[in-house]
């Protein structure tokens, strides 16, 4: 009973529950740059090979081609867990795995909760041990995803680690997959240019160093990766270069969570056509100045959608 009203709790004061549109199965958003669906595991994609996944049109003239999906062909994934030292590692993506219950389904976030954001979609999940919620925001020019993902316990909770993971088949499964740029750490960033057409996926931690995380390129290109193997760039990691069909993580460490405590990720999916212009091109902040951008973004509301991140690889 005590960890039904606490999670009860969590979901009153969930802001995607009190400044939402009416819930839908999926959603779809459309920018000048990206159609992204949003499905109801809290996922992009309305769901495995479904389109929209994230398709980009680098003309901004909302010509958005399926074949250039980056989510849905091939064997479609993208997703998210969650694991601590008191909870298996728990998992959903946007074709065949949802082991997080959806507590709030996909919706428009409207009012505060859309900080500004001419695009913003909440999603809210968890299960007895924790809440996880993921929102999404980006504006009509936008050639990024922001993302803000919050996970709270509620139960004490040890060594709570989180990781997001996308295979990246644009135009195919062959990519060029790449762990920093010439302005960003590896840790920072990992990005994948696919063969047949130049353009380009990937994450980019926006969270500067307020938590410890890592990036990391994976033989195995279609499912989530347990958070503790990537920060510990185990598994079948492939260094900092890999030529094939992989997948891309980025995990973060959010340490011990007594209940009712949280933390909140902030993130980014960038796109483009090339290594050089994956998510736009404005300037993209110092590494050192994103932990000041980031509490300006609360405070202010949003300093940082009114700039896109160039990711500039070496």
């Amino acid at each position: 009973m005590t960890h039904m009203k606490t999670m009860l709790r969590a979901l009153v004061a969930s802001t995607m529950l009190t400044a939402a549109l009416p819930a839908a199965a999926q959603v779809t958003e459309e920018g000048r740059f990206m159609r992204v669906g949003f499905g109801t595991r809290g996922t992009l994609g309305v769901g495995g090979g479904a389109s929209p996944g994230l398709i980009h049109d680098p003309s901004g003239t909302r010509n958005f081609n399926t074949s250039t999906d980056y989510i849905t062909p091939g064997i479609p994934h993208e997703g998210f867990g969650v694991v601590s030292n008191e909870t298996s590692w728990l998992q959903n993506d946007n074709n065949d795995v949802q082991q997080i219950a959806t507590l709030s389904t996909v919706a428009r976030l409207t009012g505060a909760a859309a900080q500004g954001y001419t695009h913003a979609v909440g999603w809210l999940g968890g299960n007895s041990s924790f809440t996880v919620g993921n929102s999404y925001f980006f504006n009509d020019g936008d050639e990024r995803i922001l993302i803000q993902t919050t996970i709270t316990a509620l139960v004490d909770l040890t060594n709570v680690a989180f990781a997001r993971s996308v295979d990246p088949d644009s135009g195919g499964t062959r990519s060029i997959n790449q762990r920093g740029t010439a302005t960003l750490a590896a840790d920072d960033f990992v990005g994948s240019q696919s063969a047949t057409n130049g353009r380009t996926l990937g994450l980019a931690n926006l969270n500067g160093t307020a938590l410890t995380h890592t990036t990391q390129i994976n033989g195995d290109c279609c499912s989530n990766i347990n958070p503790y193997t990537v920060l510990a760039r185990a598994g079948s990691d492939l260094g900092n270069a890999a030529t094939g069909d992989y997948g891309l993580n980025l995990a973060y460490s959010l340490g011990n969570l007594t209940a009712g405590a949280s933390r909140t990720i902030t993130y980014a999916y960038v796109v483009g056509t090339s290594l050089d212009n994956a998510g736009g091109n404005a300037a993209v902040p110092e590494p050192g100045s994103w932990a000041m951008m980031i509490a300006g973004f609360g405070l202010a509301g949003g300093a940082m959608r009114r700039r896109r991140a160039t990711v500039a690889f070496a």
